[in-house]
């Protein structure tokens, strides 16, 4: 059995075309999973996924009223695809900010790639 580092999972992720949010038509962002899961400690199974972070996406416009009046919880809902797949779901954020830490963006990456190299730099002369 082979297993893949996250940074392999991560170079066959970019080589695939976003998918496209099919509540508002926006291409999704790159997002990571957070190492520490919420509800039923399962997770998603998968270290990225692909998340729609349109504020006037209209599942996640309405989500705010949807699970206010259900519910009674302050939250709404992004889309996100598993990637490689067709698979759309739904995911909780319980702020308008939420889930925005772990996007992977060229600066993320651009970043990631600097941070990899500083501890060669210290050992050059």
């Amino acid at each position: 059995m082979a297993f893949e580092t996250n940074e392999q999972v991560l170079e066959k992720i970019l080589s695939l075309e976003k998918p496209i949010c099919p509540y508002c038509g926006t291409e999704m962002g790159l997002w990571e999973v957070p190492p520490i899961n919420f509800s039923d400690g399962l997770g998603w199974g998968v270290p990225y996924l692909y998340l729609c972070f349109n504020y006037n996406c209209p599942l996640y416009e309405g989500g705010w009223d949807n699970l206010r009046e259900n519910y009674t919880q302050n939250a709404s809902h992004r889309c996100i695809c598993y990637p490689g797949t067709t698979q759309f779901e739904c995911m909780p954020v319980f702020s308008p900010i939420g889930a925005q830490g772990q996007i992977i963006d060229d600066q993320a990456l651009t970043t990631a790639e600097m941070l990899k190299e500083r501890p060669n730099a210290g050992f050059q002369c």
